[in-house]
This record gives structure tokens, sequence and C-alpha cells, in this order.
């Protein structure tokens, strides 16, 4: 599965970018740029680098959903699945994604 642009202008539209790392939940953990995880609460970023970890994080999230689905998605559904398991993650995406795979979309 190859990241379109269509992939990241929606994902960078919904998570907004931040130069400065933020809390992101509990835990102590940080998030920076399009919501990738910071290497730590000072680090800060340009959005040439925020753009460069979210396409490696897509890339990643591809790889792993490639795997599960056993449909071909449209363009609108892969963006749609790359958003959600970009946010929930694979596990945390596996029932959605089950559901995609029967041909239920509606409810999915």
């Amino acid at each position: 599965m190859e990241i379109r642009e269509q992939d990241l202008a929606f994902i960078i539209a919904q998570e907004g970018y931040s130069r400065k790392a933020y809390a992101d939940g509990g835990g102590g953990r940080y998030s920076i740029g399009y919501g990738t995880r910071a290497k730590d609460a000072h680090e800060i970023i340009s959005i040439e680098e925020a753009e460069t970890r979210l396409r490696d994080a897509l890339e990643h999230f591809a790889q792993g959903l490639e795997q599960k689905l056993v449909f071909e998605p449209t363009p609108d559904q892969q963006t749609a699945l790359l958003s959600l398991v970009y946010n929930l993650g694979l596990v945390g995406a596996n029932k959605i994604i089950t559901i995609c795979n029967a041909g239920d979309f509606g409810k999915a």
C-alpha cells in the first residue's frame, strides 16, 4: 500500500501541527508534529521533519494494514483506514478492519 498525498493531507488536516512536544494522554507520553511520538518533553521540530515522521509512521502502519486486508480499498477507504490505524494502532482498529474485510462498510 503506497501512501498517497490524499492520505497525508487528510491526516495533517485532522491532526494539526505542533512544533513543540506536548503531553498526549497519561503515562508521560509526548507527541509532536502531526501526532508522532516526541523524543522528549522539550523537543522542537520543523514542519518538514513533522511531515517526514508522519510519512514514516504511515508507511509502517500501511504495511501492517495491507497484511490484514482481504480487499483492495478505494482511495477514500485507504485514507480512512490509515487514519484509523494511525490513531488506534493495528490492534485497536482490528474490529473495524474485520468488518471491512466482511464487506460491511456501512457498519464500519
